[in-house]
């Protein structure tokens, strides 16, 4: 059975002022995701891009399913500095690319989570949020 999408739940979430601090929090230079957005872009057009941006998480977020475009990882293996050798995987730092639009979606999610959600019922002392998230 399908579930009914709850856009009220994805507006109190997904905001104006939320977007614009998930899209200011990254800094402006970072490296471009497989898509080719620069973070800059977005930065220097808040006012025109915000809007669309918080319909689309709205969607995104109220019937539970992210772009499978949004979805591809580009994964880098950068060497460990230091080490004699480079024959275990374990010599090798991993490092995930993902587009920044899902970036930026997971950050008023996480900020919602944090600021409401936690606060009305706060973890246990030894409950990590990484366990509780999952």
């Amino acid at each position: 059975m399908a579930r009914c999408p709850d856009w009220r739940l994805a507006a109190r979430v997904v905001t104006y002022r939320r977007v614009e601090w998930a899209i200011d929090y990254f800094a402006p230079y970072k490296s471009l995701g497989m898509d080719g957005i620069l973070l800059a872009m977005l930065q220097e057009g808040l006012g025109a891009v915000i809007p669309y941006l918080v319909r689309i998480f709205h969607a995104c977020l109220s019937i539970g399913c992210v772009p499978a475009i949004w979805r591809q990882v580009k994964v880098v293996f950068i060497p460990k500095p230091g080490r004699n050798s480079y024959s275990r995987p374990t010599d090798y730092r991993l490092i995930s690319l993902t587009l920044f639009l899902l970036k930026i979606m997971n950050r008023p999610e996480d900020r919602y989570l944090q600021d409401e959600e936690l606060a009305l019922m706060p973890l246990q002392p030894n409950q990590l949020v990484e366990t509780a998230l999952h």
